[in-house]
């Protein structure tokens, strides 16, 4: 029988900076003091948090996902993997660069705060995204300019400036800003078309620590996603639109951005286009649709923000 002081740690040792990497120590002694029973897997490489968590998490009352937001992918898409009834909960102690989960949900973005969160937290229920063919995701499937920089970043660049790596490779890559014909179909009857330079479907009030949505109108267990489309500009007061709308973080009554909300998208493009999946290259599409898994985990954390309806 599971036990609720019994946790399991699935870490990426190689996820965040030096310091990130030292305050797990802090964490652990928390923990400890705190009389939590910690398993602990260290990653060795991509894919073995799923399967980690597939095989070893059913035996854990919460399995804790410790690294970035592909760290946490894999975590939850091992967990979605066991039957529903018996599916441990999720904890996240962010150790990443952007964190954008953690952000939406205002879980602290320190482990031995994190950790605090999850002792002193409840349980909430939260939707994940599926994409066709089985692949889940946590906050966002996105394609375009600004979805290709987090995966071409250096990991190394990442960790020694953060964000500030992702603007730094868009300026140094100004050949990525291209135009991607699109269709795009939401719950089998809205269809737009047209020239994008990104598009995105997410369940999140943060995309790549650039794009913000308003917290008062993005739940992340309301049974529906967002998504984010924004038009290929050709002259100045479009590109005027874009950045205005990225730095106000302001997307409604904009010519040049589509805010919509659903429960299942079609992005299509003859041409194909690259999808990143929560910050990781996931392959390139002619085709590619998403729909939502309601309620599909539950996470221990404490909301001061409400992020959960």
């Amino acid at each position: 029988m599971r036990k609720d002081n019994e946790w399991m740690i699935i870490r990426n040792p190689r996820a965040g900076r030096m310091l990130t990497q030292n305050m797990f120590v802090d964490t652990l002694n928390l923990l400890f003091r705190s009389k939590v029973d910690v398993f602990i897997y260290n990653t060795k490489e991509r894919g073995d948090a799923i399967t980690a968590a597939k095989e070893r998490g059913v035996d854990y009352n919460l399995v804790v996902a410790c690294g970035g937001d592909g760290t946490l992918n894999e975590v939850i898409n091992g967990l979605m993997e066991i039957n529903e009834e018996d599916r441990p909960k999720l904890g996240y102690l962010p150790a990443g660069t952007t964190n954008d989960f953690a952000s939406s949900l205002g879980i602290p973005k320190t482990s031995l705060k994190a950790a605090r969160s999850i002792l002193g937290g409840e349980e909430h229920t939260l939707d994940i995204c599926r994409i066709d063919g089985g692949r889940y995701f946590s906050y966002v499937a996105s394609f375009g300019s600004f979805s290709s920089i987090s995966y071409t970043t250096a990991q190394q660049n990442k960790n020694l400036i953060g964000y500030g790596a992702y603007i730094f490779e868009a300026i140094k890559n100004p050949a990525c800003l291209r135009p991607y014909n699109v269709k795009v179909t939401l719950d089998d009857t809205t269809v737009v078309e047209g020239e994008f330079l990104f598009g995105a479907t997410t369940n999140s009030t943060s995309v790549a620590g650039l794009f913000k949505l308003d917290r008062s109108e993005v739940h992340m267990n309301d049974g529906v996603f967002e998504v984010l489309l924004l038009r290929f500009p050709r002259n100045i007061v479009q590109i005027n639109n874009i950045i205005y709308a990225i730095t106000a973080h302001e997307y409604k009554n904009n010519d040049d951005v589509i805010l919509m909300k659903g429960r299942k998208v079609v992005f299509e493009c003859e041409d194909g286009f690259d999808w990143t999946i929560d910050g990781e290259f996931a392959g390139s599409f002619t085709r590619l649709g998403a729909e939502i898994v309601p309620n599909a985990i539950k996470i221990v954390f404490e909301d001061t923000k409400g992020s959960i309806a």
